[in-house]
């Protein structure tokens, strides 16, 4: 892992290091990366700007619950 070649016991502990944030955002932002992989058409509104950094966090709870329970899921998510 390239992180660990700086002496860093995780990516989120880089990524807080690097960016100078707090360590509970890095670790948000490390999780919902990991899980853009499964959700391309979200990867891609976060790349072309569609999703701002705030909405980030919800968008990676609402992916997490309906991948944990798909009914649940689709219940808690607009359809805006």
């Amino acid at each position: 892992m390239a992180w660990a070649d700086w002496g860093c016991r995780s990516a989120a502990q880089w990524l807080s290091w690097q960016c100078a944030m707090a360590p509970v955002t890095a670790r948000e932002h490390v999780r919902v990366a990991r899980r853009l992989e499964e959700f391309p058409a979200t990867a891609q509104a976060f790349a072309d700007g569609l999703l701002a950094a705030d909405e980030r966090r919800p968008v990676g709870h609402t992916v997490i619950a309906a991948v944990a329970d798909p009914a649940a899921g689709r219940s808690n998510v607009s359809s805006r």
